[in-house]
């Protein structure tokens, strides 16, 4: 690290510029097995970003990773060129304000690939890019709503690529349906057998050709309606602040869990509880009880996260239980404010009528 505590900010910039020229000299045409570059996009120094990052892929160099951070309050820093290629990088991460306007795509050796907030690509380009990287196996999407860009609002709902097996997407879409346009997420992955999925529930899914899929890690938040924001009662009735407008929730689980019916775990956090059963009612959600037996095939194993053991993740729980007919194992972690309460906890689960046979299983992790 570089640091000159003294300086403008623009003379400092200029002088560490100078100072990685002159790093870049020095190496002549020696090997760079990984090369990260994190910094502010500064006009004046945009040149230089480039001229280091497309130096640093040289074929004759074996890159393996590249890892670019440009700070999503300034400029952004645009990649144009015809071709962005390399036979050797395995790794790339594109995060931040790089404003990726490239033509063709060909990293052939890829297997991870990251993408986070901010990085600007339009939807064609980002489907562009999956196909210029035959060999990918994981891919991690990190997305987020800005004053900014929602630039990756679309790609995050769309996965389409034969060879990847581990996909981690974290879309952070705003909670209230009225904010934004919500795309309905489709993954086409054959290969995939690890998925961890964070996200507002949509409306429906699109999971085509998931049969290779063993673990999934759900973290579902319900979208709701800001014109009236309410509780429910032991009926399951739902109001709004005016206590006569019917609370309104958005989404629906029911092709998600159809298309994840190979699973053998399954991991849920609190909020995907509430997604998956919407609230406490005298009717069923509509989740596992209202698939149809041949599609409810859902895991053997469940693992809950931050469990508090509220009168509503109670009852969900004995949703759960008593709907899930290949279900073995429970484990579950309690919250942290309720650590001390793990037996009293235990004792309420373990009182819940379950489907299966085999459920005789429950732990406190």
């Amino acid at each position: 690290m570089v640091v000159y505590p003294n300086e403008e900010a623009e003379n400092g910039s200029l002088r560490f510029v100078d100072f990685v020229n002159k790093t870049f000299a020095l190496l002549g045409n020696s090997p760079i097995k990984k090369f990260s570059l994190r910094h502010e996009p500064r006009l004046y120094c945009v040149d230089a970003y480039l001229r280091w990052i497309f130096t640093a892929m040289e074929q004759e160099r074996g890159l393996l990773e590249l890892h670019l951070y440009a700070d999503r309050y300034y400029y952004p820093v645009g990649i144009e060129r015809e071709l962005f290629t390399s036979n050797t990088l395995v790794k790339l991460t594109l995060s931040g304000r790089y404003d990726f306007q490239v033509e063709t795509v060909f990293l052939p050796a890829l297997k991870s690939l990251s993408l986070s907030s901010s990085f600007e690509i339009g939807f064609d380009k980002y489907c562009n890019l999956l196909d210029g990287f035959p060999a990918l196996e994981e891919l991690y999407i990190r997305e987020a709503v800005s004053e900014l860009s929602n630039a990756l609002l679309s790609s995050g709902t769309f996965v389409k690529c034969a060879s990847i097996k581990r996909l981690v997407v974290f879309t952070d879409c705003p909670k209230f349906k009225e904010d934004e346009d919500h795309q309905e997420p489709c993954f086409i992955a054959p290969s995939l057998v690890y998925l961890d999925y964070s996200s507002y529930l949509s409306e429906n899914y699109d999971l085509i050709d998931l049969n290779s899929l063993v673990e999934a890690r759900l973290n579902l938040r319900l979208l709701e309606s800001f014109n009236n924001y309410g509780s429910s009662d032991n009926d399951g009735d739902v109001y709004g602040w005016d206590f006569n407008v019917p609370f309104d929730y958005y989404g629906d689980v029911t092709n998600l869990v159809a298309g994840i019916t190979n699973i053998t775990t399954l991991h849920l956090s609190p909020d995907s509880l509430e997604g998956f059963v919407h609230r406490v009612t005298s009717k069923c959600g509509d989740a596992c009880a209202c698939i149809p037996k041949k599609q409810r095939k859902i895991g053997k194993k469940e693992e809950i996260s931050e469990y508090g053991g509220s009168f509503q993740e109670l009852e969900q729980m004995r949703h759960f239980l008593g709907k899930l007919e290949r279900l073995e194992t429970v484990k579950v972690g309690v919250h942290a404010e309720n650590n001390n309460n793990n037996e009293f906890l235990r004792a309420n689960l373990l009182t819940l009528p379950r489907l299966s046979s085999k459920c005789n299983n429950i732990q406190f992790i």
